[in-house]
Parts: structure tokens; sequence; C-alpha cells
């Protein structure tokens, strides 16, 4: 009978100290975890509470990395329970969640800024959510973004995502690793992308004047740090359109390499209307390499223009 009191006691003894000290326990654990996951970072946990029906509520989580990102969440509830928790003894915590509702409020890595974003998903069901207001890139600017998602192992994947984005659409799927480095793969679907709007939006407008629309498909493969594979494909709507090339000095590197005047490679490149338009993106180094190729009523122009030291994440 002793004995059977002395356990009772003992019982009651943890349950109270978990029920007095939960708290600051739980925050603890939850700052080391996110420190374990995210070195280098800054980890700030407001509150944290438990329900023993297998949910751990956190509010006020803000992580900063100075130079690289900064991550602010309203709230955020894990589902967990015996049995998961019983796999991810001796692994990564990260094992022992069945399943989040994340509540965003601001999230921004070099030139990406994101801004009232979601997340529901389960391990146990298919019909997860994702999605935020707002995506932008320097001035471009991604809108109503959401899709499906689904949780399994260390990978967050993402189905049907679908935006609105330089006066079109685009649809992708994406494939997500939960680890330090973030690293994903997606594939891109775009149609009527506004041509002037995207020179407009990444300051290209100062080098060339062009209208029409592209629509075609991207393969992307990065990490947080690096691009590492780019593949695309786009091809001109049957309106085609109109380009005038204004970067003097591409211009006269044309003019040599092609041993023409330079009178004539401006003229050629002036007000030109194509009919048909091939554009093909790739990945050179660090550097995102166009090769256009345009048909219409005057002949064939060809274009060969590398963006520099370029980087979806970072800054400059």
């Amino acid at each position: 009978m002793r004995l059977h009191n002395r356990i009772f006691i003992a019982g009651f003894a943890i349950f109270l100290a978990l029920a007095i000290f939960r708290n600051p326990l739980l925050v603890f654990i939850a700052r080391r975890q996110l420190k374990t996951r995210l070195p280098g970072s800054t980890v700030v946990v407001s509150r944290c509470r438990i329900n023993p029906l297998g949910k751990i509520y956190f509010s006020g989580i803000q992580l900063k990395k100075p130079f690289v990102y900064e991550l602010r969440i309203k709230y955020l509830t894990v589902d967990f329970s015996l049995v998961s928790i019983l796999k991810a003894l001796g692994k990564d915590f990260a094992q022992a969640v069945e399943g989040c509702d994340l509540d965003l409020e601001y999230f921004q890595a070099g030139k990406i800024r994101i801004k009232d974003g979601f997340l529901k998903v389960r391990r146990s069901q298919d019909d997860g959510l994702i999605g935020c207001a707002e995506l932008k890139y320097e001035k471009l600017d991604v809108r109503d973004i959401k899709g499906k998602a689904g949780l399994k192992g260390d990978y967050l994947r993402i189905d049907q995502l679908s935006g609105n984005l330089l006066g079109g659409i685009f649809k992708a799927d994406s494939l997500i690793k939960l680890n330090a480095l973030a690293e994903y793969q997606a594939n891109l679907d775009f149609n009527g992308l506004d041509l002037g709007i995207f020179m407009k939006d990444f300051a290209f407008d100062e080098k060339a004047e062009v209208t029409g629309k592209l629509s075609g498909s991207l393969k992307l493969r990065a990490d947080n740090q690096n691009i590492l594979l780019l593949e695309g494909r786009f091809g001109s709507g049957k309106e085609g359109g109109l380009l005038t090339v204004k970067d003097l000095r591409f211009l006269q590197n044309m003019a040599r390499s092609s041993g023409q005047a330079l009178e004539i490679v401006v003229a050629s490149f002036k007000n030109y209307r194509y009919n048909t338009g091939i554009i093909s993106i790739g990945l050179e180094n660090n550097n995102i390499v166009f090769l256009i190729d345009l048909e219409g009523g005057a002949g064939k122009r060809s274009l060969n223009i590398t963006w520099h030291d370029f980087n979806f994440g970072r800054g400059k």
C-alpha cells in the first residue's frame, strides 16, 4: 500500500511540476530545437502551452539571422501523439510532429518578402492547405497564392499551387526538405505573362522596351544559399509584340561581334515587330542566361542576355 501511495504521490508531483513549469520548459525545448535546426539564428518564443490530448500551442515566434532572413509567426499549433513521440526518441524532434497549423505574419530572405501566409497540414491527410496574400521580389508582386500541402518524413509537399503574376497566372508543384538549408525543387507553368510589366518590375525598361505576352514552363532546384538547377522555355502569344533595345553598350558589342555598322544594328532593334518568339533560360555558374529568338516581317533577331551573379534569395 505504501508503494502505491509513493507512486501516486510521485505521479502527482510530476503532474503538478509540469502544470506549473510547462510553459518555460516547452519554450526552452522549442528554442533549442529551432536553434539546432537554424544555426546562428536568434530565437524568440513568447508563449507556449500544451493540451494533453495532443496539441502544443506557440505564439509570438520570431526568428532572425542578420543579413540572411527574418521570420515572424503569429501562432503555431503542433499536433503530436504518444506513438509519434516514441518514434522520435533519440532522433530529430520534428519527427514527432503529426501536423501543424501556422499563421505567418512576415518573412524576408534577401530580396524575397512574404506577408500573411498560412499552412495547415497533417501527416495522415492529403488535404492540407498553404498560401499567402502577397509575395514580393524587389518590385515583382505575386498575389493570391494558394495550393494544397502534405507532410511526409522531412519533406513538405506542395501541389496545385497557383497565383497571379505579371498580369498572368502561374501553377506549380514543389517539394521542400525541412532542414537548415531548406532545399527545394519546383516545376512551374506560366500563362499570359506581360513582358512590359516584367521589364518594369525588374528595372530592365531602361535598357529595352518590350510588349507582348509569354507562356511556358520552368524547372528549379535550389536551397536558401544557391540555385542548383534552372531550366525553362517560353513562347510568345499569337499576337506577337514590339521590341526596342535602348542599351547602347549592348548594341555596340553586338555590332562589334557581328561586324555590322552600329547604325544598322540600332535600326534593326528599333520598333522591331515580332510575330513569334522563343526564350530559353539556363544557368551557368551563378548567372542566368536568356537565349531569345524572334521572327517577324523584317526578318529574324537573336539575343543572348546574361543576368550576372543572380541569387533569388539574397540581397546584392
